[in-house]
């Protein structure tokens, strides 16, 4: 991805950034005085400056008006700029590690929540609640059952009783205690797969992150073709 900055010395504006081509008025005050413009081209960049600045080569100072730099860290703030005066266009690509991993991690969280929202769906064919705190209840009640002990406002032996369980809709499912602790243990499972394919994920991210065999560039294109949905690379996928 190639960035460009210009400030606020040009006559059309405050300041212009342009990503891949694509110029959008930002302001870019904040940028050191004496920048002409600051240039990325993916894995690092350039300032040019208006007036002469000292840099200091091999232990002597110079005077130049071109510096470079490899973190672009410092600029990523225009960028969030450059995505809000747009904000229906799709996001740029992520220039630095940090912003790759940041990114993707915001999709794994979002690909987690989706476990509660699509819930388990049983064999009887509905679909029920899967959140950690229903999971919690349910399980102590499982326990009861299978050690045949009674549960509150119930003084038969739970093995001979049955359990009222809510579906995704609000509808009351009943279940003989049998059926319910098999109904426990399968949705716990269903829980327990889909966290293990989370971790995965996360563990899979961090591992390109950290390869130092490979370039920082890289590393940010693979994270950022990463498919949180497929398991991509963790599953050998292409």
């Amino acid at each position: 991805m190639r960035v460009i900055l210009a400030p606020g010395d040009r006559p059309e504006g405050p300041g212009r950034v342009a990503i891949d081509d694509e110029d959008r008025a930002v302001d870019l005050s904040s940028l050191p005085a004496g920048i002409h413009v600051v240039k990325w081209m993916g894995s690092g960049g350039v300032i040019e400056w208006a007036v002469d600045v000292v840099v200091i080569v091999d232990g002597v100072e110079r005077l130049t008006r071109r510096t470079t730099f490899a973190d672009f860290a410092p600029y990523q703030q225009y960028l969030d700029a450059w995505v809000a005066a747009d904000p229906n266009a799709p996001p740029p690509a992520p220039t630095t590690l940090a912003d790759a991993v940041r990114r993707k991690n915001v999709e794994l969280v979002a690909f987690r929540k989706t476990f509660a929202a699509v819930g388990y769906g049983h064999s009887d064919g509905n679909r029920y609640d899967i959140d950690s705190r229903s999971i919690t209840m349910l399980g102590v009640l499982a326990m009861q059952i299978e050690a045949g002990r009674g549960v509150p406002g119930d003084q038969a032996a739970a093995s001979g009783a049955t359990f009222t369980v809510w579906d995704f809709d609000g509808r009351p499912r009943q279940f003989t205690g049998p059926d319910f602790v098999e109904f426990f243990y399968a949705m716990s499972d269903t829980r327990q797969r889909k966290f293990d394919h989370w971790q995965v994920h996360r563990a899979a991210i961090d591992a390109i992150a950290g390869d130092t065999g490979q370039t920082v560039a890289a590393r940010i294109a693979v994270i950022a073709a990463y498919d949180v949905t497929t398991g991509w690379p963790a599953n050998g996928a292409p």
